[in-house]
């Protein structure tokens, strides 16, 4: 085989049900010159066996195997591995397109970028689209730029749907972390100091199949504390941005954010635990309105076993076409119309702060109470409800308590 261009990381740990559709995505691709490393990561079912199958008919498909040490060390034995001039992931349980690897080759080399960032497609477990995330802002752009993109998250911050120039990543040790939670976002970071050139694109290639019973989407206690980890060095990391590239204020307003959205998605699967355990489900005529037409909204919709009264909200219900899964999505301004005492508002966003911030400034509910779906006999429940209740008088600011609580509760 002549010399890779592309080399596509695969790491694969227990995914034997959908291995086949991600390697087969491979098989297909009209781009020739990419070899695919599969990074076997000690799986203990049939993943190993069925990428056997592929690893015969396809001369430019390789198989390392490894003990189980997770996805970002499987990742680095990749890049270790690769002889392509550029490389790119992607994860077992997703798939590409076909001209997936053939365009971003074409954008990078092109643009002559050390980066190629696209967007990517939400599918569920069966494959049905769910929505997708385009760059807000795309074209060239240089370090300084890219950073505060990924800082403001107005690109994907995944190590997925990009395609890096493989020399900027081994000539700067640019590995992943062994973190299992927020490992992309800590990477791409890293790889944003020591990149020049950067193409954001608004191609997305790339299928994520979003699952509902991962560590991600469930009440985990190893997740609560993994995210925990991943936000402190997150900080950390922000805080290490040389001044010439992000200044001290906005530092501050980057760590006031990523905190923020910890604390949003922790509640918003506190939120999951509750209601899964209360089993709470539309009685009669009255209405449920989920905040947030998204993944983890989707995610919520398990819960209920009577759905004809479920109706999503979204800042921005014209990019669902007002339907999302069936549902319909309407604005904030008709949920202020529609609500009433007898509805009951969740939100299923990582964002919840800032939504609930929103409900309350626009005169939707009256008190922090008509969404919180607990009576504060923890000591969670207690700092949420004392900070939460602050967002009436002033700007939403993180406590040390709030903080310390939501480590108590991995304890729990």
């Amino acid at each position: 085989m002549e010399s890779p261009k592309v080399s596509v990381i695969v790491p694969v740990y227990n995914m034997e049900k959908y291995i086949g559709k991600c390697l087969d995505s491979l098989v297909s691709q009209s781009f020739s010159w990419y070899e695919a490393i599969i990074v076997n990561d000690g799986s203990s079912d049939n993943s190993a066996r069925i990428c056997e199958c592929y690893l015969s008919r396809n001369q430019n498909f390789r198989m390392i195997n490894q003990v189980n040490c997770g996805l970002g060390y499987a990742r680095n034995t990749g890049i270790r591995e690769a002889y392509g001039e550029y490389i790119t992931f992607l994860d077992s349980d997703d798939y590409l397109e076909k001209d997936a690897i053939k365009r971003m080759y074409g954008l990078i080399t092109e643009a002559e970028a050390d980066v190629v960032v696209c967007g990517f497609k939400r599918v569920t477990e069966d494959g049905k689209y769910l929505n997708e995330f385009v760059p807000r802002i795309t074209g060239k752009t240089g370090k300084t730029e890219y950073i505060h993109h990924l800082l403001s998250r107005g690109i994907p911050v995944n190590a997925c749907g990009k395609m890096i120039r493989t020399s900027i990543v081994r000539e700067n040790d640019l590995y992943f972390s062994s973190v299992p939670y927020g490992e992309d976002y800590l990477f791409n970071i890293a790889l944003s100091q020591k990149v020049e050139n950067v193409l954001i694109s608004d191609y997305n290639p790339y299928f994520y199949r979003y699952t509902t019973n991962s560590m991600v989407t469930t009440l985990n206690p190893k997740y609560i504390s993994a995210q925990a980890d991943f936000t402190g060095q997150l900080i950390k990391t922000i805080l290490g941005i040389y001044p010439s590239y992000v200044n001290k204020n906005q530092k501050h307003n980057y760590i006031k954010k990523e905190l923020s959205i910890y604390i949003g998605s922790m509640f918003s699967l506190y939120q999951q635990s509750v209601y899964r355990t209360q089993a709470f489900y539309p009685v009669g005529n009255n209405t449920i309105f989920l905040f947030g037409a998204s993944t983890l909204g989707y995610s919520f919709l398990h819960f209920y076993k009577n759905r004809r009264h479920i109706v999503f909200v979204d800042n921005d219900p014209s990019k669902w076409n007002s339907f999302f899964e069936g549902y319909e999505v309407i604005s904030p301004t008709e949920l202020k119309k529609r609500y009433n005492s007898s509805h009951r508002i969740i939100i299923v966003s990582m964002y919840f702060v800032e939504i609930l911030e929103q409900l309350i400034n626009e005169n939707t509910i009256i008190s922090c109470s008509e969404v919180m779906p607990f009576s504060c006999e923890t000591a969670l429940e207690r700092a949420f409800a004392s900070q939460l209740d602050m967002l009436k008088k002033s700007e939403f600011s993180v406590s040390q308590e709030l903080v310390s609580a939501l480590l108590d509760f991995v304890k729990e």
